[in-house]
C-alpha cells in the first residue's frame, strides 16, 4: 500500500532573475525576505530527492531571488494567489520598472495539484496588468493521485 501526503491545491512563487541581480537589493526594495536567493557566481547548491544537500562545482550563471506566497494565502485559489502577486507588483511598480531597465526577468511560478482535472480563471485584466510590467506566468500541473495509485 502506498503512502500519500496530501498536497492538493495550488502554490505560487515570484521569481526574479538577472545577471547583475543583488538579492539583498531586491529584498530591501520590496521589503520582503526571499524563500531562496543567490548571486551570479555563487556555488550551485541542490537538494537531492532523498534530501541530502550537494554543492556543485559549477557556479550560478545568473542571480535569482524567489519569494513564496505568504502562509495566510496558501489555501487561496490559483486565481486569488495570482491576484495577490499582481497587487504586490503594482504596489512596487516603480521598483519593477527599474528592474526591467536592468534587464531582470520575472515570472510567477504556479504549481497546480488539483487531481486529474484543474480549472482556474486568468482574467484578461489580470494578464494585461502583469504583462504591462513584463511578468510571465509559468504553470506546472501535478497529479499526486496518479503517483500514489495502488
Amino acid at each position: 500500500m502506498s503512502t500519500r501526503r496530501d498536497t492538493r491545491g495550488s502554490a505560487t512563487k515570484l521569481y526574479i532573475w538577472g545577471e547583475t541581480l543583488d538579492p539583498e537589493l531586491i529584498s530591501r526594495s520590496l521589503n520582503i525576505e526571499p524563500f531562496k536567493a543567490w548571486g551570479k557566481g555563487q556555488p550551485k547548491i541542490v537538494t537531492t530527492p532523498l534530501g541530502s544537500v550537494k554543492v556543485l562545482s559549477t557556479p550560478q550563471k545568473l542571480g535569482c531571488w524567489c519569494s513564496r506566497i505568504p502562509e495566510s494565502a496558501v489555501s487561496s485559489s490559483l486565481s486569488e494567489q495570482l491576484q495577490y502577486w499582481n497587487v504586490l507588483i503594482r504596489r512596487h511598480e516603480t521598483v519593477f520598472r527599474a528592474f526591467r531597465r536592468r534587464r531582470f526577468d520575472f515570472y510567477i511560478d504556479c504549481f497546480v495539484n488539483e487531481g486529474s482535472t484543474a480549472s482556474f480563471d486568468l482574467s484578461a485584466d489580470l494578464l494585461q496588468s502583469l504583462g504591462e510590467l513584463g511578468v510571465g506566468i509559468k504553470v506546472s500541473f501535478y497529479d499526486s493521485d496518479a503517483l500514489f495509485e495502488d
